[in-house]
C-alpha cells in the first residue's frame, strides 16, 4: 500500500526535525565543555557556579529544549517511516521518552544552579555539591540511554540497514557509553565522542527512506499479505 502523495514532503520535515534535535544536542555537548567540571569542593563548585553562570543558563534551556526537540524527532519518524520499518521504531519512541525524562529531570536539577525556586538558591557548599552530583550523575544516565537506544535500533531495524550503517551504528552506541565517563575520557575526547554521536543521528535522518525508495529497495523482504 502506497501512502499519500505528501509523503515525501512528511520525510523532508521528519530529516528538519531530527537535524534540529542534533543541532541542540550539539549546543548541550558544547556548552558543557564549555563550562567545564566542577571542583571537588562545595566552595569552589560555588565559585564555579557564579563564574559560569550565563554557559549554566544556556546549558540548562539547551538541555530541557533538546529533550523535547529529540521526542518530536522519534515520534515524526516513526510516523512517517515506510511499514514494517515503522511498525519496528516504537520502541525506539519510547526510549526517547526515557531519555527525554532524564534530560528533563536532569535539567530540573541543574537549574538549581542558577534559577532560586521561591527565592531558594544554592548558596551554601553543601548544597551545591549535591546539586553537581545529581546534574553530573543525570548527564552519566543519559549517555547511556543513548548508547542502548542506539543498540536497540540495531536490533529491531538492523534487517533495513546495510552492513556499513549497521557499523556505524555501533561506533555509536559505543561512542555514547564511552561519552558518559567524562572523567576518564576528558573534556576534549568526551566532546568528540560525544559530536560522533550525534552525526550518527544526522546520518539517520539523511538515510530515512521516502516510500517510494522504500519499496524499490526491500520489497523483496517484506513478509507477504
Amino acid at each position: 500500500m502506497h501512502r499519500p502523495s505528501g509523503f515525501d514532503f512528511s520525510v523532508s520535515t521528519a530529516r528538519l526535525v531530527i537535524t534540529v534535535a542534533a543541532a541542540l544536542l550539539t549546543a548541550v555537548g558544547a556548552l558543557e565543555y564549555a563550562v567545564g567540571e566542577p571542583p571537588v569542593d562545595g566552595v569552589g563548585v560555588l565559585d564555579w557556579m557564579e563564574t559560569n553562570r550565563v554557559g549554566l543558563i544556556l546549558l540548562d534551556e539547551a538541555l530541557v529544549f533538546a529533550g523535547l526537540a529529540l521526542l518530536a524527532a522519534a515520534a515524526v519518524a516513526r510516523s512517517v517511516a515506510p511499514p514494517p520499518l515503522g511498525e519496528r521504531l516504537t520502541p525506539i519512541v519510547g526510549l526517547t521518552i526515557l531519555a527525554t525524562m532524564i534530560m528533563l529531570v536532569t535539567a530540573l536539577a541543574g537549574g538549581r544552579f542558577v534559577y532560586p525556586v521561591h527565592d531558594i538558591s544554592v548558596e551554601d557548599s553543601g548544597s551545591a555539591t549535591v546539586v553537581a552530583g545529581l546534574f553530573y550523575g543525570g548527564m552519566h544516565m543519559l549517555w547511556l540511554a543513548f548508547g542502548g537506544l542506539a543498540l536497540t535500533l540495531v536490533a529491531v531495524a538492523g534487517r533495513f540497514f546495510g552492513p556499513g550503517l549497521i557499523a556505524i551504528s555501533l561506533v555509536a552506541a559505543a561512542a555514547a557509553v564511552a561519552a558518559s565517563y567524562p572523567e576518564a575520557l576528558g573534556p576534549e575526547i568526551t566532546l568528540v565522542v560525544r559530536l560522533v554521536f550525534v552525526a550518527w543521528i544526522v546520518l539517520l535522518a539523511l538515510k530515512l527512506p521516502d516510500q517510494h525508495a522504500f519499496d524499490t529497495s526491500h520489497s523483496a523482504t517484506e513478509p507477504a499479505q
